[in-house]
């Protein structure tokens, strides 16, 4: 099965394809402009360079949020125009979720954060039950990062963009933290909503219309949108 997926959310925007879970090819750029300029192009020149044409998807993936509501607005309705136009199915992937994935299988929780307001993130905590299986350890929700360790407890892999005077003010507390886990990705949006369409995990569709800047529900965190 051939997925191609989009992600949107931060500044990063991506497009990746996989065959089932394997990498065929994936391409990130830190957009000044916004992604609606680019986003198009990135998925015609992956194809191109992976000699596939658009027809040949099986499945369509992207990120849902939360996030920039301008970029996830332009991921989902791009997605949602090809999907149609390809009558092909949807995955929608919360955004934490697939975040947390990009971590590979590890004994500490893992918390991805995305920038939020001023001052603020969207977090969530995951562990891995066993190898291949990401679950929720905590809801998401929105907090101010200096309250940040008033909701959790270390040691934890913190992932997201994060000020560098924050991070060296945190000595006290025990995290993992690598630079290269700042952005969430397509590859692991792809993987998840792969995962998530081969489980048959769905919601209804009316919930659709809580695709939105402010955080998911929790039912929505765990099981992903389906469009």
């Amino acid at each position: 099965m051939l997925v191609l997926a989009v992600e949107t959310s931060t500044s990063m925007g991506s497009v990746a394809l996989l065959e089932n879970e394997n990498l065929v090819g994936e391409i990130s750029l830190m957009n000044q402009m916004h992604h609606s300029q680019r986003i198009l192009n990135m998925i015609s020149l992956l194809l191109k360079e992976s000699n596939v044409v658009l027809k040949d998807i099986d499945l369509l993936s992207v990120s849902v949020g939360p996030g920039s509501f301008t970029g996830l607005r332009v991921g989902v309705a791009t997605m949602k125009g090809l999907a149609s136009g390809l009558e092909k199915p949807l995955k929608g992937v919360p955004t934490l979720e697939a975040f947390a994935g990009q971590m590979g299988y590890t004994s500490f929780p893992i918390c991805p954060l995305i920038p939020a307001r001023k001052n603020e993130v969207y977090m969530a905590l995951y562990h891995y039950v066993d190898p291949s299986q990401l679950a929720p350890l905590q809801p998401g929700k929105i907090v101010p990062l200096n309250r940040f360790w008033e909701e959790v407890e270390g040691p934890l892999h913190l992932l997201g963009e994060l000020p560098v005077e924050w991070l060296e003010s945190q000595s006290e507390h025990r995290f993992y933290y690598s630079p290269l886990f700042r952005h969430p990705t397509a590859h692991s949006v792809a993987q998840i909503g792969y995962r998530h369409f081969r489980e048959k995990k769905e919601i209804p569709e009316n919930d659709l219309d809580l695709v939105m800047p402010e955080f998911p529900s929790v039912r929505k965190q765990q099981g992903g949108l389906h469009f």
